[in-house]
């Protein structure tokens, strides 16, 4: 698995302020199949109901899975899956 892209926006409204962060996960099955990479893609997902309700900087508003796909590798050697996450976050101390 890795880390993918980060893209952070403001969330922010009249009456507080906040950030939206949206990140991808990669992860990479070679001749598995695609259940394989379905169950670690769920995993992962799941594992997103353990996340901490704040880090050391922010308090965290709700994290979801916005979408998630598979990708054939052009070789065929192995599968890509990508997971789509969405953080709302708000400062703490504000």
């Amino acid at each position: 698995m890795t880390i993918g892209d980060l893209f952070v926006s403001d969330w922010s409204s009249g009456s507080f302020t906040g950030a939206e962060a949206r990140q991808t996960l990669d992860v990479w099955t070679a001749a598995f199949g695609q259940q394989t990479a379905r169950d670690i893609l769920g995993a992962l997902t799941g594992a997103l109901a353990t996340l901490p309700a704040q880090t050391a900087s922010d308090r965290i508003v709700s994290a979801r899975v916005t979408g998630w796909r598979l990708i054939a590798d052009p070789e065929g050697d192995a599968l890509h899956g990508v997971l789509d996450v969405r953080l709302r976050l708000h400062p703490l101390g504000v």
